[in-house]
């Protein structure tokens, strides 16, 4: 065994002999529990303990003798880590992690990796002594670390911590989805919700820390190469010839099987013979394709999806094939066919897209694109074959065919609903992202899929020249503009960039005095992204704090017994800059209630309990907009600011630095209610609720336990407002993430007690007690709801939307400019313009904010013409009698919120009417409920007036079509 892994025998005695409470040389399975979950910091259920426990006891007398428990801890590596856990710090802690992560190397395809929820993740890298978390690079080693805490100059720092307690059991809740269980949620994405660990990672954490769920998955190799982790798998509704009316049985598999592998386990799955079985694709409850001529083909290469229908078509006795002749001929649709479903649409081009599994986005933007004539009719025309570039870059001209093959179904005139599998695979092949069946968002796939089609549809084919970007330097805005334009079609060149392409003009000016340097340059682009705020509140946020006060007559307990008034909860949303601390936003909702900040501490609640206590260089944007924040106002913040030898060392330990240490221990104060409930069979039993907010209070370390009933009541009453009685009962815990079941009672009597650095106490009152007030202050606690500075309801016009994005700008520092004539980096003032614009505009209204922690939407309304969006004061270049006016077309629309919103689309059809497309769904809809939208309008797609579409009729003047 290796040196790090070595155990001290002497010290499993040692630990045997503190839970042998009588002395008699055993311990007894409630003793076993106590001592598991003690060092586990994990409950393990009754069950475990007992299968655990009768594995261990040889003798079956039922108790554990030393040797019974010692041959069980070398039995198994796991039990090994749970009692080496008593030895380990932090710092060793992640010393042994670096060690696996560093065999690891990388993600293997054919492996199981495991998932474990970011934000506890986070929390074990800050508990581990990490310097810095952004991109969870372990880049500190035990020495170096040890050597900078036990400097002089690194103890003011780390004497005042406040969030360095050990993490509670390891906790993936987050990562499911909140109605079906067990099944992730869509749209989770590595490094913002879950991070990617070894079995031998995982195996550590979950063995010092319980918890979980288990979340173990498959590395696979996507077609570009790439290794990933498959997260879903495919659902699959499986049935079987001779009981077609039967409900589907359920299957998930890898989508990487082959269709081999797939019978094989579905015929084990229903006990039948393979040799007798054919697989059918039986999508839409319709043999769709006949899959066992490729059965080594794997089951995404046969277009299956998730939630799929599969058939199981079962031999007849006399050997025939139903509905087939004696030699069993087989039926095969081509695998590169969108499956289209016949019927009379409301009009031409009137067709639904049915959904393949959170494929909203997509078939929203699908939409949007059809009813642009231009794009349309060059496909559905066929002109584009004559340009298909079979050297594009990963897509072979692949996906441009699909494309054309998806529209000219989507315009056929005896079609109603279409199920775009093949396309949907073929833009999985060109970015993986799309690939899986998480939600996505329109607006990026618009962005891949014209940037593929560019490369499928290039005129410029093999390898392109390269070109440099060249700056004005006196010379006139049209010859530059111009120099760029031609040095773009060098590269690209397509049908795609004739409909969508325009440049900007970019103005960086040095904020230098001396320096007269401006750069000037034009730049290409195929969309335009509108901010709904002015710069200011867009590198600002405001989040929701409710903030806790002392008592506003008495601040301190010299009287337990009295207590004037009692304390007003209040909530304050205050403003903080994207890239504050948490001191920072302390000092805010502190300023906004009236109170000190050096008086003040920040945490964030969850399910009724302190999660975490921010230390105030925490950055804020690891703050999520579902986190519940509460602000506390305190006596002294010194008795819960956990020192070095608190968090790293372990009572006896040599080398602890001198320091006068606090004689007062910081508590957490929770409140429960018992609750009488009956079970299915009419048995009764107990539970609790928590209820009230979190308190925190200080007391002595050595103490009695009459004066911490005392405080107790103080608290009490600072939250009610009156006399807290004599009804409830009150309970110490050790595990401080599991304060529902303790049973650790405290009596109001002169009992000596002697407290950590921080406790945890439980206030439970009984059933049928009047906690009206106490739970009414549970129901104040709201989302903080982080968004940007303008999260209000104001509306705003498009065309302000317009002056926003061209006003001058002062870069952050965050995003310096290197000027070649100062040569440093500079705040530089940034003006962005349009030279020319495109024949069709796609505006992206940016709704949606995302950060390393936190994704937000904002809903504020915004106004935007159907008809005569004029542009022409917003572009600089002179355009004599040029058309600059444009019409709406198409939007796609979000609705709801973030992760599981949906996206429709409504569209101007080819006779003017106006659609809406909900999926497989379409419906013909009136102008004015397009131009209701405000709050949903998302993408934008406006055709410029001089290439409208002569089905639309005249245009309408701006004040009817509003």
């Amino acid at each position: 065994m290796a040196a790090k892994e070595a155990l001290d025998q002497t010290a499993i005695e040692k630990i045997f002999d503190e839970w042998d409470a009588n002395k008699d040389g055993t311990i007894s399975r409630e003793e076993f529990k106590g001592m598991v979950n003690s060092l586990t910091d994990a409950s393990w259920s009754d069950e475990q303990i007992s299968k655990v426990f009768d594995a261990a006891d040889a003798d079956r007398n039922g108790r554990l003798d030393f040797t019974e428990l010692l041959n069980w801890v070398w039995s198994d590596a796991k039990n090994r880590l749970m009692f080496q856990n008593t030895h380990l710090s932090p710092a060793q802690e992640c010393e042994q992690i670096q060690g696996v992560e560093q065999a690891a190397n990388g993600l293997k395809s054919g492996q199981h990796y495991f998932l474990i929820g970011r934000k506890w993740y986070v929390q074990w890298l800050e508990w581990a002594g990490l310097q810095s978390t952004q991109n969870l690079k372990r880049e500190t080693s035990l020495d170096a670390l040890m050597s900078l805490e036990n400097t002089p100059e690194a103890q003011p720092s780390l004497k005042h911590s406040w969030s360095k307690e050990r993490p509670g059991p390891i906790d993936n809740s987050g990562l499911f989805d909140p109605v079906e269980k067990g099944k992730l949620n869509c749209g989770i994405c590595e490094h913002r919700d879950y991070e990617i660990l070894s079995k031998e990672e995982w195996t550590l954490l979950q063995t010092w820390y319980g918890g979980g769920p288990v979340i173990k998955r498959r590395a696979i190799t996507e077609p570009s190469g790439a290794v990933m982790i498959e997260l879903y798998g495919i659902t699959l509704k499986v049935l079987t010839s001779t009981n077609l009316l039967a409900e589907p049985t359920i299957m998930t598999e890898s989508k990487t099987i082959s269709v081999a592998t797939f019978k094989k386990h579905a015929c084990e799955e229903f006990g039948l013979e393979p040799n007798k079985v054919r697989v059918w694709d039986y999508f839409g409850k319709r043999k769709t394709a006949n899959l066992e001529n490729e059965p080594n083909k794997s089951l995404d290469d046969c277009r299956i999806f998730d939630n799929n229908d599969m058939l199981l078509e079962l031999q007849l006795a006399d050997g025939k094939w139903p509905d087939t002749g004696a030699g069993g001929t087989s039926f095969v649709r081509p695998a590169d066919v969108d499956v289209a479903t016949a019927g009379t649409p409301l009009q031409r081009g009137a067709v639904g897209l049915q959904n393949l599994g959170n494929t909203c986005f997509m078939n929203s933007s699908i939409q949007c694109l059809s009813n642009i004539p231009e794009f349309r009719d060059y496909f559905v025309t066929e002109k584009y074959k004559d340009e298909v570039n079979p050297t594009a870059h990963k897509t072979h001209g692949k996906l441009a065919t699909a494309s054309a093959q998806l529209l000219q179904q989507l315009w056929d005139p005896n079609t109603v609903r279409i199920a775009p599998r093949n396309f949907k695979w073929q833009i999985g092949q060109f970015a993986e992202q799309f690939s899986g069946f998480g939600q996505q968002d329109s607006m990026e796939f618009v962005e891949y899929f014209l940037d593929g089609l560019k490369e499928d549809l290039n005129r410029v084919q093999g390898a392109k020249p390269y070109v440099e970007t060249s700056e004005a330097e006196g010379r006139s805005d049209e010859v530059v503009a111009e120099e760029a334009l031609q040095n773009y079609l060098k590269r690209n060149d397509s049908r795609i960039d004739e409909l969508f392409l325009g440049l900007f003009k970019s103005t960086v000016t040095c904020p230098d005095p001396s320096c007269d340097r401006v750069s000037v340059t034009f730049d290409p682009y195929l969309s335009v992204k509108l901010t709904l705020m002015s710069t200011a509140d867009e590198r600002s946020m405001k989040i929701n704090v409710l903030v806790v006060p002392q008592p506003s007559i008495t601040r301190t307990r010299t009287a337990l017994a009295t207590l004037a008034t009692k304390i007003e909860p209040s909530q304050h949303c205050v403003s903080v800059a994207n890239f504050a601390t948490a001191g920072d936003l302390i000092q805010a909702a502190a300023n906004s209630a009236g109170l000190q900040p050096e008086t003040c501490t920040l945490t964030e609640v969850y399910d009724g309990k302190i999660y975490k206590h921010f230390e105030l260089k925490d950055p804020l944007d690891r703050i999520g907009g579902n986190d519940t924040l509460v602000l506390y106002e305190l006596e002294s913040l010194e008795p819960f600011q956990m020192t070095f030898e608190d968090r790293w060392l372990k009572p006896g330990d040599k080398d602890t630095p001198s320091k006068t240490p606090c004689d007062q221990c910081g508590v957490v104060i929770y409140q429960r209610q018992c609750r009488g409930s009956k079970g299915s069979s009419g048995h009764s039993y107990s539970t609790t609720d928590m209820i009230g907010l979190p308190m925190l209070a200080c007391v002595s370390k050595k103490t009695s336990s009459r004066d911490v009933f005392a405080t107790v009541r103080f608290e009490l009453e600072k939250l009610i407002g009156s006399k807290a009685g004599d009804g409830w009962k009150l309970f110490r815990t050790k595990d401080k993430f599991d304060v529902s079941r303790c049973k650790e009672s405290l009596e109001d009597d002169d009992t000596s007690l002697s407290f950590e650095p921080r406790e945890y106490l439980i206030v439970e009152w009984p059933e049928g007690a009047d906690t009206h007030e106490v739970g009414e202050l549970k129901t104040r606690l709201i989302k903080s709801k982080v968004g940007g500075g303008k999260s209000g309801e104001a509306e705003v016009d498009l065309r302000k939307c317009f002056q926003m994005f061209c006003e001058t700008d002062q870069l952050p520092a965050t995003d310096a400019w290197y000027c070649n004539k100062c040569k440093e980096h500079r705040e530089a003032f940034k003006k962005m313009e349009f030279w020319s614009l495109p024949r069709t505009l796609i505006l992206q209204l940016k709704r949606f904010t995302y950060s390393e922690w936190r994704r937000d939407r904002l809903d504020t309304p915004v106004a935007f013409p159907l008809e005569g969006l004029d542009l022409s004061s917003y572009c600089v270049r002179e355009t004599a009698g040029a058309s600059l006016i444009y019409d709406l077309a198409a939007m796609s629309i979000h609705m709801g919120g973030l992760g599981g919103g949906h996206y429709i689309a409504y569209a101007r059809g080819e006779n003017g009417k106006w659609h809406e497309y909900n999926d497989g769904t379409v419906s013909e809809i009136t102008p004015a409920k397009v131009a209701q939208e405000k709050s949903g309008a998302y993408v934008l797609f406006y055709i410029r007036r001089d290439h409208r579409p002569s089905g639309w009729g005249p245009p309408l003047e701006e004040s009817a079509s509003r």
